[in-house]
């Protein structure tokens, strides 16, 4: 059964590996995490594979190393290693000579990196009682792909339509335009391109969190709306990668690291807006080095959302030792 938990976390693999493909979603439960990867192995099988090599390899690395168990068995692990090795194959496969060879390689050396470079800057960041979120796996994955394409590495600018030049005529904003920028902003977390895919996340998320589900589609379809407001380009938002941060962002401060309550779920989705900005300036200052911004806006919105959080009553955060799911806390009020 995948709600029961054995003395060695090894032993109940399969569960740690789907509890680390639901916690990028902030969502630890394994049937979310069945849910996920089927969604995207429905887009891309190698893309869960990638994911799914890299999870196994962070998990072995972290009991090897003697990690604290409850992380390895709620995936704390797993997500880290696993999503370095998917977004590694996705970012560095076009430009490898022989793929499977280097590929199993570098998704096998993040999933090893990750271990140490996860817990050492979990461990640091609780000082200031801020999670390590997405944070190491970007950092980690700036490093293999700097170390793997060297000067050619600009040439990954190509991967964000966002700096491309668009016709001065754009299609007309219509409902395919939410529907798509949606579903799509699910998936483009994991870089996939597929609505499918996007409803296999949502329906994933709403099976651990009704409130997450609510809080992915408020921040999702606010980057829909900045974006018919100031003008974006259509197929551009169709694409989703305007709604990828803020789909994170909301359900990160609506009522995960935060208590949920009417304040917090108007500060998440003001924590959501500014990812949108984020990720648009970050694309740009990344551009001439071709490194993706990918989750980074979202993290960055995080800390700063939180640290402000800690200077006023407007919200109360979530003791990080206490962070389960957002109905769950409403169960322990903070007030």
């Amino acid at each position: 059964m995948m709600n029961q938990e054995s003395r060695n976390p090894l032993l109940s693999l399969p569960e740690i590996l789907l509890r680390g493909v639901g916690q990028v979603f902030f969502q630890n439960n394994p049937w979310t995490g069945l849910i996920i990867i089927a969604g995207v192995a429905i887009s891309s099988w190698m893309a869960a594979v990638d994911f799914l090599l890299g999870a196994v390899v962070a998990t072995l690395v972290a009991g090897w190393f003697e990690a604290d168990e409850e992380s390895i068995r709620s995936g704390f692990f797993s997500f880290g290693g696993g999503y370095v090795g998917l977004l590694v194959g996705i970012f560095a496969h076009p430009v490898m000579d022989h793929p499977v060879l280097e590929l199993t390689v570098f998704v096998m050396l993040g999933g090893i990196l990750a271990v140490p470079l996860t817990s050492g800057l979990a461990h640091a960041l609780k000082r200031l009682d801020l999670p390590a979120a997405m944070f190491p796996v970007v950092v980690l994955l700036w490093a293999i792909l700097a170390g793997i394409l060297h000067t050619g590495l600009a040439d990954l600018s190509a991967v964000s339509p966002l700096l491309a030049d668009h016709p001065d005529t754009s299609l007309p904003y219509t409902w395919k335009t939410w529907f798509f920028g949606l579903t799509n902003g699910f998936g483009r977390v994991f870089v996939q391109f597929h609505p499918v895919t996007g409803l296999f996340i949502l329906v994933g998320i709403l099976v651990n969190s009704r409130i997450s589900a609510l809080m992915a589609l408020l921040g999702g379809g606010l980057s829909i709306l900045l974006g018919y407001l100031f003008g974006q380009y259509e197929p551009i938002l169709r694409t989703g990668v305007m709604s990828s941060n803020p789909i994170l962002t909301a359900i990160a401060l609506g009522g995960f690291y935060l208590y949920f309550s009417w304040r917090s779920v108007i500060y998440a989705l003001l924590g959501a807006l500014l990812s949108i900005w984020l990720f648009v300036a970050m694309t740009v200052i990344l551009a001439p080095t071709g490194l993706p911004a990918s989750v980074l806006p979202m993290v960055l919105v995080v800390w700063i959302m939180l640290l402000g959080g800690q200077t006023f009553g407007f919200v109360e955060q979530v003791p990080l030792s206490e962070v389960t799911k957002p109905e769950e806390h409403l169960k322990h009020p903070g007030r």
